[in-house]
């Protein structure tokens, strides 16, 4: 008698998008013109993790494996009213909640 065994994976990608971490929690950049601002995004949840991060901001695209990313960023006053998005990517290729954005504000 010949037994044959199957096993299988299952895969979930995360429920919610990933989210911009700030030091005041509010989903805009608040910077004064010539300054750094911290800018962090992450995803959450998910089996097994998302596979990569990517952060597009103030003419800066950059995509990191994992799913945590965290810049360093100089603002300048051009830079206000301008959008940053955050993208998480998951193997499963079913994760269609995966983008989040945010404002920039320079004072």
């Amino acid at each position: 008698m010949l037994i044959t065994t199957v096993f299988t994976t299952a895969t979930e990608p995360p429920v919610d998008a990933p989210k911009f971490i700030l030091n005041d929690g509010l989903p805009i950049i608040d910077g004064v013109n010539s300054s750094q601002v911290s800018l962090s995004c992450d995803a959450e949840g998910g089996f097994p993790a998302v596979s990569s991060i990517n952060i597009s901001c103030l003419g800066r695209n950059i995509k990191h494996d994992g799913n945590a990313l965290k810049l360093l960023l100089d603002v300048k006053k051009e830079d206000d009213d301008k959008v940053c998005t955050c993208s998480a990517y998951h193997q499963s290729e079913r994760y269609t909640n995966n983008t989040s954005s945010l404002t920039v504000v320079v004072f």
